[in-house]
């Protein structure tokens, strides 16, 4: 069964949203977030008062006010709000448990290794094989919702009707981006504690929050991002973190400061499948939160945002003398010579690859074949997305990375 890009919202979260309407004008809920409810709800929720360092106030506020003034659904704000929840109460939690445990503040960080790239670039592949080696490890979803050790069962079950939820409201998700409780996911849920995340621009239509955060100095958030990854390495120490998240692309000075010793691999593709293939995973969330969406606004904004994006990582490419730090990745080799791939990271990493760690990989890669549950397809140019366009705008950065050989 072929995805099916739809403007429309499926009829059972119209239904939903139509029922939750009807709810809230018998209940007169408050339509509206706000920060300060929030955060008294969240001490209540976990019995503590410190939420760290102050920095991540101003984003709350600006991601609450840019929620505020865009129309989602009730169903979208319900989501939302449970999100920003329970970001707060991971705040105060990382901070009753660094009181309880002071040395963790003091211990080093085996040196990770970063999975950057434009979305929908192979690193998602790049991620589960490498997830397969000894001694290295990704985080689950779960892990990601809930990083501070405690209730483990209860917080995966959490994390299962968030997954649920998703998959409730854009069902085409598990062919496009499988999201399961207990599945590799992006390390962005991390810096969703400091409320400094480019995803939920893109997801939820916030381009005032998008500004904001592409103006705004995000050393505090990596520096909060820093601390929660020495909780969760505790859970493991032993194994190194395989960290992945498209957009540490827009931000790698910042990552590069917070983890001076981390290995970065960069994956590239041709920017027009990326930008096409990434709005048809875009417009779902579109779709969900507003019950219609307009694929060529959401074409445009990811154009945009890609742009922004690969200016700022080239440029901070060419200011680094450390050149053995990145390595550079093409979507088409990561399709077709998945195994060759991996060995040419193993020697990036220092390592060999191991017989059983092959057998590892070759196994995830016979249950993980792309015709397996479905197909993803889409038109370009229902996005408004045209080659020549595309490939005009992106003329640098495809000479720079040799694009064109793919």
């Amino acid at each position: 069964m072929p995805t099916i890009i739809s403007q429309q919202a499926r009829l059972t979260v119209r239904m939903a949203n139509r029922l939750l309407t009807i709810w809230d004008r018998v209940s007169a809920s408050p339509t509206q977030l706000d920060a300060q409810n929030l955060m008294r709800r969240a001490q209540k929720r976990t019995g503590h008062n410190d939420f760290g360092p102050p920095g991540f106030q101003e984003a709350l506020q600006v991601l609450i006010d840019n929620i505020n003034q865009t129309v989602h659904t009730p169903l979208g704000r319900r989501f939302l709000k449970n999100e920003l929840l329970r970001s707060l109460s991971n705040r105060l939690e990382c901070e009753a448990h660094l009181k309880m445990h002071p040395e963790i503040e003091e211990e080093p960080i085996t040196p990770p290794v970063f999975i950057v790239g434009l979305p929908r670039s192979g690193t998602t592949a790049v991620h589960n094989m490498l997830g397969c080696l000894d001694s290295h490890r990704c985080l689950k979803l779960w892990e990601l919702h809930h990083p501070i050790p405690g209730a483990v069962q209860a917080k995966k079950w959490a994390s299962r009707w968030t997954a649920a939820l998703l998959n409730f409201g854009s069902p085409e998700q598990r062919y496009i981006h499988a999201v399961e409780h207990n599945l590799p996911d992006e390390c962005w849920r991390l810096m969703l504690n400091s409320f400094s995340t480019l995803v939920i621009a893109s997801a939820c239509d916030l381009k005032d929050y998008q500004s904001w955060l592409l103006d705004h100095d995000m050393s505090s958030a990596y520096n909060y991002y820093r601390r929660l990854i020495k909780i969760i390495q505790r859970r493991k120490p032993e194994a190194r973190l395989i960290l992945k998240s498209p957009e540490h692309l827009w931000h790698l000075s910042s990552v590069v400061t917070s983890f001076p010793d981390a290995k970065i691999i960069w994956t590239h593709r041709d920017p027009h499948d990326a930008i096409a293939s990434y709005s048809s995973l875009v417009s779902l969330s579109h779709r969900a939160l507003f019950e219609q969406c307009n694929l060529h606004k959401i074409g445009q904004a990811a154009t945009e945002i890609y742009r922004i994006g690969l200016d700022r990582a080239m440029a901070f490419r060419q200011t680094q003398q450390h050149h053995d730090r990145f390595l550079d990745l093409h979507c088409n080799d990561i399709a077709t010579n998945p195994l060759t791939v991996i060995e040419t990271i193993c020697s990036f990493l220092g390592r060999d690859l191991s017989r059983h760690e092959t057998q590892n990989i070759k196994t995830w890669l016979d249950s993980n074949r792309s015709d397996r549950i479905g197909t993803h397809r889409y038109e370009p140019t229902d996005f408004g997305i045209h080659k020549s366009d595309i490939d005009r705008q992106f003329a640098d950065y495809r000479t720079a990375y040799n694009i064109d050989r793919q």
